[in-house]
């Protein structure tokens, strides 16, 4: 009797350890992985030369292309506003995820440890105020798996996704 209630006793502790690790784990995950806090007055600048957008409906990413290689070096996307003359706010936290089968998993969050929100200054030849930025996927895996990638981006109070696709060489 005293054997089977001492292998109860390690089984309890162990399932005990167990959820403590899992708990921790998605702890760490969560600050990981974090998404920026909602910025507070979309109108306000320090920069009072700027005409800022209020809406943030007409704000579009993309990849610079559909497709790419497991191997590829630099993914580059770009953030516009389409309402020429508005510029926006943007932070420079952006996180990469991939669709599995049972939803998208985060990947990879593009963070500076200490940033927060910044605006969007630069002028395209439209008067649209527009940023690129890249992934480097190197710097965190030697190949990407082949599937359907996006990248969130934080503007305002809004998120925008940007797909793009790694393909098998042939």
């Amino acid at each position: 009797m005293k054997k089977f209630i001492f292998r109860i006793s390690l089984i309890v502790a162990s399932i005990v350890v167990l959820a403590v690790a899992a708990l921790f784990t998605a702890e760490y995950l969560h600050l990981y992985y974090r998404e920026p806090e909602p910025i507070g007055d979309l109108s306000y600048t320090w920069d009072t030369s700027l005409d800022m957008e209020t809406s943030y409906d007409n704000i579009t990413a993309w990849c610079e292309h559909e497709e790419y290689p497991p191997d590829v070096e630099r993914v580059t996307y770009f953030i516009q506003n389409n309402n020429p003359g508005k510029s926006f706010w943007i932070h420079p936290d952006s996180i990469v995820e991939r669709k599995t089968w049972y939803g998208w998993k985060r990947i990879q969050n593009l963070s500076n440890t200490e940033s927060s929100w910044g605006l969007a200054s630069v002028k395209n030849e439209d008067d649209c105020y527009k940023l690129t930025r890249y992934f480097f996927p190197k710097q965190y895996v030697k190949k990407l798996k082949a599937g359907d990638y996006r990248i969130i981006v934080f503007v305002g109070n809004n998120r925008l996704y940007t797909n793009f696709k790694i393909v098998k060489e042939q």
